[in-house]
């Protein structure tokens, strides 16, 4: 049995660790402690990895202003994938144009009907698709993603970098 990795300073492993049953994040009426931050982004973690994603993938978050952003965000660090923020409000065919363009392979989102998206999605060569607010074919629902196992755990080496399409007159 290999050690546990020991998590840099003022990261969310540390707080985690030194703090768990401390409040990390407030979004609405829900709070997230240190150690439920980090147990979540172990399960998403360990989602990507079973789909086979690693180092340098693109991963896009086309999502509102939410906490499971907060948890996307750490997973990917733990997994080397780079995270690619998305408009929710752009169409299927804009949406469907940037994730070909960056060759993301995987893709989270809050849509309120996820398949309408799902033409957008046909073609690309996404290895997970996750709706985080509602079952949806054609997609891993995150509550699901958030029942499985949290180990092994994993150690963010650093934050994903983050990648931003824009129309240019920003």
């Amino acid at each position: 049995m290999s050690a546990r990795p020991t998590p840099l300073p003022a990261t969310v492993e540390y707080w985690a660790s030194s703090k768990p049953d401390d409040v990390a994040a407030v979004d609405g009426d829900v709070s997230l402690t240190w150690s439920q931050w980090n147990d979540a982004a172990n399960r998403v973690a360990n989602a990507l990895i079973a789909a086979d994603l690693g180092r340098d993938d693109v991963v896009v978050a086309r999502t509102q202003i939410r906490y499971e952003w907060l948890i996307v965000r750490l997973a990917l660090g733990k997994v080397g994938c780079k995270l690619l923020g998305l408009n929710w409000r752009l169409t299927p065919s804009e949406t469907q144009y940037v994730l070909a363009n960056s060759g993301a392979k995987a893709i989270f989102c809050d849509d309120a009907d996820p398949e309408a998206l799902l033409p957008a999605l046909k073609g690309l060569n996404l290895q997970l698709a996750v709706s985080i607010s509602r079952p949806a074919k054609g997609y891993e629902f995150w509550d699901d993603i958030l029942k499985t196992s949290a180990q092994p755990e994993h150690i963010a080496k650093s934050d994903p970098p983050l990648i931003i399409y824009t129309s240019g007159t920003t």
